[in-house]
């Protein structure tokens, strides 16, 4: 069915590209269940996937071809030996020795970068998620199951339950043209299809007018700033007032910014607020001539503000201790290798802030291990891979 349905999509895709288009092979991203291949009891993602393309430049464009070609391929990729190959070259990476000290943050723009990369040469995903299976129990109460992700390509998933097959389409595009050839080539194979209209939860994101007013608050930062930069362009004040005042309103607009984009997970947004302010206030220091205030003071008293500010976020809400576990970590190791760090290379020039600092983020981190020792190698397993 995978393999029928694959066929389809991809003629689907082809009835909408324009003749430029049509020099570049449609390539589909079809994710695979590795549990068919390897036994496995493990209740995290595992899964792989190929991709099937076909250029319908150079092929014949009926549909009988397109199924038989990619039929072939999928008798071709989907092997144990394929896959293990293919896992084979991703744990080589993963186990790299100098790799695996890399920070987590930069892992993660690393992948980011390389799945931006890779998503160029898919034009669209098609996931089976397969029969999903209820307790007896709960069968009469449910109707049917659909799947829909978020993704920046267009995606039809698909799913069953009982003797219902329900598929999802999900797309940053408005225009459904594709799902409509879909249905079509669907019912001229003799494939009837009902459709449901979805009904989705609201996603925690910035309304439309929550937006707007966001664009207005920029654009006025924006003018401010400049007004500043143009004015001492033409007089140049003694005391450059001007620049400060720019530089205020830059880093008032990021503060902001960050507050605004990350206000619906708290240790994030707090998380966030240390890396960017610590770097503005090193900034500000260098510029203003360097006094030394920002790794003298600065630094260690916002860690410790930042920790104790997760503390009390951690407990107001009732977080569990996986949720706000790595944020305190990433703190508190912050606040302390950054400073050591410093005093080793003698940039502190007033010792007494950036020691006590650190002592205290040293301590919390000992005491974490101490008494949430099985949750920080977890945590340490599943967010940084040691």
């Amino acid at each position: 069915m995978t393999v029928f349905l694959t066929a389809v999509f991809l003629k689907a895709i082809h009835e909408e590209m324009s003749k430029m288009q049509e020099k570049k092979p449609i390539v589909l991203m079809v994710p695979v269940n590795l549990r068919k291949f390897f036994p496995s009891t493990s209740m995290l993602n595992f899964f792989n996937w190929i991709e099937p393309g076909y250029d319908f430049s150079k092929r014949d464009r009926s549909f009988e071809e397109v199924l038989r070609y990619t039929k072939d391929f999928f008798e071709e990729q989907l092997t144990k030996e394929k896959m293990s190959a293919h896992i084979n070259d991703l744990l080589a990476l993963e186990l790299h020795p100098i790799l695996r000290l890399a920070p987590l943050e930069l892992k993660n723009l690393c992948i980011h970068a390389g799945a931006k990369f890779s998503e160029k040469n898919t034009t669209a995903i098609f996931s089976n998620m397969s029969a999903v299976r209820m307790p007896d129990s709960y069968v009469p109460y449910i109707e049917r199951f659909g799947v829909f992700t978020n993704t920046p390509k267009l995606e039809l998933c698909l799913c069953s339950f009982e003797d219902k097959l329900s598929f999802a389409f999900t797309s940053r595009y408005d225009t459904v043209n594709i799902e409509r050839n879909f249905y079509r080539l669907l019912k001229e194979q003799g494939i009837t299809a009902e459709k449901v209209e979805p009904e989705f939860p609201m996603p925690q994101m910035p309304s439309e007018q929550e937006m707007k007013v966001y664009k207005v608050y920029s654009f006025l930062c924006l003018v401010l700033a400049a007004a500043m930069v143009v004015t001492d362009l033409n007089f140049h004040p003694h005391i450059r007032w001007t620049w400060f005042t720019a530089g205020g309103v830059a880093t008032m607009w990021i503060a902001s910014s960050i507050g605004f984009f990350k206000r619906y997970n708290l240790l994030k947004n707090v998380m966030w607020q240390l890396l960017i302010g610590s770097i503005i206030c090193f900034i500000w220091d260098g510029f203003t001539g360097w006094h030394g205030w920002s790794v003298d003071l600065v630094l260690p008293i916002l860690s410790v503000a930042t920790l104790t500010g997760m503390f009390v976020i951690a407990k107001v809400q009732k977080s569990p201790v996986r949720e706000y576990l790595i944020y305190e970590i990433m703190a508190a190791a912050y606040g302390l290798i950054l400073p050591v760090i410093l005093l080793v290379c003698g940039v502190v020039r007033r010792p007494t802030v950036s020691m006590f600092g650190a002592l205290i983020c040293f301590l919390f981190l000992v005491g974490v291990i101490l008494f949430k020792g099985r949750e920080f190698k977890e945590e340490m397993h599943k967010n940084l891979h040691v």
